[in-house]
């Protein structure tokens, strides 16, 4: 695609129509949003039980009347990993570059356009392998004016090209050996800003089935980085209140 086109936004959802409509209001808010296009993956229901909330879901979705909206509906409860993967993999084969977000985030107003400069700077650049939109509130990054790169990698709004997403197995074999040494787990851990480490063999032993942290060991294992901003463009308003289907005592 022409590297002046905006990168299309994949938003993946199941059953919270509050948190979505309130993330729809800050992306509608988004310097050249109009121009974007725009991919929701709407999960099915597991049951009785969650029925209605995903009709709500699908229901607000349908009412919204975008023209740069493309609705993708599953009659079956895929979950977030099998989403994600399949949903991403079907945008990139067919733009070679994605945005992807989640029903409960909160977009600044220039997120869209950090996400499309940086996918347009960094498109050949070998080493980089995402750009992240979330950055943790650093005091003394505070002040600076420029994003900066970390061996690291962010769910919570982020971007790629085929070029990597290709490269990622997500059910690809983790290792048993190498994940428990000090070296190992002090570095994917960030230098102690998370268990990082502890949640890659819980999703080793089937403990945690989670997309993101073998995207992150796959990155982390290909000496790559990602971009990241040094305050934050992305909040997270669905963590906390227990709302989150994967937030839990083992996947904080």
């Amino acid at each position: 695609m022409s590297p002046n086109t905006n990168a299309p936004v994949a938003i993946f959802v199941y059953r919270r129509p509050a948190h979505l409509r309130a993330m729809l209001d800050t992306l509608v808010r988004c310097e050249g949003f109009s121009e974007t296009p725009i991919f929701v993956f709407s999960d099915g229901a597991k049951g009785d039980h969650d029925r209605a909330d995903v009709l709500a879901v699908r229901e607000l979705l349908g009412g919204l009347g975008w023209r740069n909206l493309e609705l993708i509906l599953s009659p079956e409860n895929r979950g977030l990993k099998r989403s994600i993967c399949e949903g991403v993999s079907a945008i990139v084969s067919r733009y070679g570059q994605i945005i992807v977000l989640e029903d409960d985030l909160h977009l600044s107003p220039v997120a869209l356009s950090y996400f499309n400069a940086a996918l347009s700077k960094y498109a050949t650049a070998s080493r980089v392998w995402s750009i992240a939109g979330y950055m943790f509130d650093v005091p003394q990054l505070r002040q600076r004016e420029t994003a900066f790169f970390l061996p690291f990698a962010y769910p919570w709004g982020w971007a790629t090209w085929d070029r990597a997403w290709n490269q990622f197995d997500a059910d690809e074999k983790l290792p048993h050996e190498g994940l428990s040494t000090n070296s190992f787990r002090h570095a994917f851990s960030v230098n102690g800003l998370s268990n990082y480490a502890n949640m890659l063999k819980m999703a080793r032993d089937g403990y945690i089935d989670s997309w993101y942290i073998r995207w992150y060991y796959k990155v982390f294992m290909e000496g790559g980085v990602s971009l990241f901003p040094p305050v934050t463009l992305v909040q997270n308003r669905g963590v906390s209140g227990g709302s989150g289907t994967h937030a839990g005592t083992l996947n904080p």
